[in-house]
């Protein structure tokens, strides 16, 4: 997967943001009897690549270590610019054949042809490249494999062109390489999402230690990559989905607000306090899970996580089941042989050092500049002026740092320069803390608002929600909440 989408992008940020998402698309709605799995996976990440950039091409090979020599550097050279003048489909279908060692089936399955159309493309392409090859000055280098005579047949001809297109493959990634770090952790995020088909029901699981990245996908405008959400049928409870958090309108400006806020927690900061490798929150979010008996409870199922790790990037991770409670009054508890007492044991992992997967293994800044530039670095984040990218960044680091202060601070100011920063009011969080809520929205999460709510009295960030407003025929009421996140002090524990 990643080497596929290598060769099409030139961005290694937007190749990375490309193969989670893909994966993560697949994860949640793969079918395992409808595709063969590769040809599906690539056939997502094809049309995530095209959105992206409408015309595909074919990096030049620009590293002469690439290559076992200057010959081979030039003979692939050719190649490639002959590819180049192909037409879109007949040259993706010698790459995903050649390349990707797909049979002529699979790659229909990715570009959307039947198998007996992928062979004439195959074949018109390589007609067209063989002719475009002996015609074309070739470098000066003895009888290279490029030169075709007419004693060779079309078939020995195609033979050797299939190997020198095998040859120029132009990827920087090699067939079997290390997972960095990062690479870890966008890994555990995607495996982290529930599996199956999705509808609108939820369903009690082994929990997720960094906010799923179906929630992300989901405010990326993913929605289209999966299948519309069946309706609940009369047999099935109603769909759990908390209620709407009840808010006081405010009359004071967003700014006035803000500096009151940065202000506090600028004056509550300890010259020798420093950020904690450790987060312990409640979660609850909305599962696309299969639709059964086992997952309609009509309960509201949140989980306690608990994270302490060290800098040589050893810790562990534990998780329990929260009390649950009805979607309606969260004061009202409700039990049963389908739900998990609260206290249950979810999970409970020992990381060896260097394999936590954390996103955010340096320490963070206390300089809003220099926040910005940690949170864009370290999550990924190419979209400079989306408040939205920059939330759901926050909600990953708060989920590994008990952050002081003067980080708060930092990422107030850092969301206070975005004109889609509104005070909204006064509320009580889902923990019963009093706070004031702000909504973040951009144009590119239309269907979706973000509320970030801060102590009354601390100013810290305490919890935050993620608000389904409509514009998609997902089998949801607008508004729903589809994700809250309440951060804790510590336990004992830790």
């Amino acid at each position: 997967m990643w080497r596929f989408v290598d060769r099409r992008c030139a961005d290694p940020d937007i190749t990375r943001e490309i193969v989670a998402e893909c994966f993560t698309t697949a994860w949640v709605r793969y079918v395992p009897k409808s595709y063969p799995p590769l040809a599906k996976l690539l056939r997502i990440a094809r049309d995530s690549v095209l959105s992206r950039a409408p015309q595909p091409t074919i990096p030049r090979p620009e590293e002469d270590l690439l290559y076992p020599s200057a010959i081979a550097r030039d003979s692939a050279t050719a190649v490639l610019n002959a590819m180049k003048e192909l037409p879109d489909k007949n040259r993706e279908c010698l790459q995903l054949t050649l390349w990707e060692n797909l049979t002529a089936a699979e790659a229909g399955v990715t570009l959307r042809l039947t198998e007996e159309s992928v062979w004439k493309r195959i074949d018109r392409a390589k007609a067209t490249l063989r002719e475009t090859l002996e015609t074309s000055p070739q470098p000066s280098t003895p009888q290279t494999d490029l030169e075709f005579s007419a004693t060779d047949g079309t078939s020995r001809a195609n033979a050797v062109l299939s190997e020198n297109i095998q040859a120029a493959d132009p990827t920087l990634i090699p067939q079997s390489f290390a997972l960095d770090r990062r690479a870890v952790a966008d890994l555990h995020k995607i495996t982290a999402s529930p599996t199956g088909t999705l509808s609108p029901v939820l369903r009690w699981a082994r929990p997720r230690f960094i906010v799923p990245v179906v929630i992300v996908a989901l405010l990326a405008g993913a929605v289209g990559f999966f299948r519309p959400w069946a309706a609940p049928t009369g047999s099935e409870r109603a769909l759990a989905i908390p209620a709407m958090l009840e808010i006081e309108n405010s009359t004071t400006e967003t700014t006035e607000s803000v500096t009151r806020f940065i202000a506090q927690l600028e004056a509550a900061a300890l010259a020798e306090e420093l950020p904690r490798r450790s987060a312990f929150f409640e979660s609850w979010y909305i599962q696309l899970g299969e639709q059964s008996a086992t997952n309609t409870q009509g309960a509201i199922i949140p989980e306690e996580t608990e994270i302490l790790w060290s800098d040589d990037l050893s810790g562990t991770i534990t998780a329990r089941a929260g009390q649950a409670y009805e979607p309606s009054n969260s004061d009202s508890l409700v039990g049963g042989t389908d739900i998990p007492p609260q206290g249950t044991a979810l999970r409970d992992e020992n990381y060896p050092a260097g394999t936590i997967p954390v996103l955010f293994s340096t320490l963070p800044p206390s300089n809003a500049d220099e926040m910005r530039k940690y949170l864009e670095k370290n999550y990924g984040i190419t979209d400079k002026n989306d408040p939205i990218d920059y939330m759901n960044a926050t909600q990953a680091l708060l989920g590994e740092w008990t952050l002081t202060p003067r980080e708060h601070a930092a990422i107030l100011k850092l969301f206070a320069s975005f004109q889609n920063f509104t005070l909204v009011g006064e509320v009580t969080d889902r923990g019963g803390r009093e706070g004031v809520a702000f909504r973040l929205t951009s144009p590119n999460h239309s269907r979706y608002q973000r509320l970030l709510i801060l102590g009354k009295t601390s100013g810290r960030i305490i919890s935050s929600e993620t608000i389904y407003i409509g514009g998609s025929d997902i089998g949801l009421p607008a508004p729903s909440v589809v994700n809250y996140v309440l951060w804790k002090s510590p336990p004992p524990s830790l």
